[in-house]
């Protein structure tokens, strides 16, 4: 089963119980609703694992080879302030100065990208709030392809600017890839709300998978009913696994 394009579309959802980050609060989702704790806690480490050692290239990634072990620590701590700003590291990554989110949000796609931009669309509103995005919004969010400078498939750029973040894909999986990395960016535990709008931390992102078969296999029978496979695919889908089986 292809997960990453599939993922999050599954239309409206209730608000969630579990906090407004982006990859705690589906893990929380998973450990409280359907699964037993151990075999949600065995999912999700085993993905970090995996990760560490056959994923997304993490030697390249933001920490580089020193943070091959340290990564599955600041994972599983997801909800903590030194936990990565975005999961699996990126393969470049540098910090910008903070900026501030302001609401409402309005997202703008390039032809082709509408399903990504629904996902963002109704994650930002999960994260602040059902008047987050509108029309016309204080702080634009641009997701466009970009062929002419992102070559690889599943490529993505993110970068934050004062007023506007662009999120740039060679391909519509890339485009996944950086709604993903966008919603763990403003869900993250260290953002604040201001007088002004939501402080964020600013960031210039590059980043390319290293194989782009990157799977993991679920014993489907663990799973009580299909709403509790579907939150775990959903997880899975938001640290950037490609394959479930």
């Amino acid at each position: 089963m292809m997960l990453g394009i599939p993922s999050g579309l599954h239309g409206p959802k209730k608000r969630s119980v579990c906090g407004r980050n982006f990859i705690a609060r589906k893990i929380c989702e998973v450990m409280t609703v359907r699964f037993g704790m151990a075999l949600a806690f065995l999912t999700f480490a085993s993905a970090g694992v995996w990760f560490v050692h056959k994923g997304w290239d993490m030697e390249q990634g933001a920490w580089g080879k020193s943070g091959r072990h340290s990564a599955i620590a600041s994972w599983l701590t997801t909800n903590h302030e030194t936990s990565p700003l975005i999961f699996p590291p990126p393969r470049k990554f540098q910090r910008l100065p903070n900026w501030t989110l302001k609401l409402p949000i309005k997202v703008e796609a390039t032809k082709g990208l509408e399903a990504p931009a629904n996902l963002l669309k109704r994650e930002l509103a999960e994260i602040f709030g059902d008047e987050a995005v509108a029309e016309k919004g204080l702080t634009i969010v641009s997701l466009e392809l970009d062929t002419r400078r992102l070559h690889k498939d599943e490529e993505y750029a993110l970068e934050t600017n004062a007023n506007k973040v662009t999120l740039r894909a060679h391909d519509l999986q890339g485009a996944f890839w950086a709604v993903h990395s966008f919603l763990q960016l403003v869900s993250h535990p260290t953002v604040r709300r201001t007088s002004q709008g939501w402080q964020v931390a600013g960031v210039r992102v590059h980043d390319y998978p290293k194989s782009n078969f990157r799977a993991f296999m679920i014993q489907g029978a663990w799973a009580p009913n299909i709403e509790a496979y579907r939150m775990t695919l959903e997880l899975l889908a938001r640290l950037k696994v490609r394959y479930v089986a």
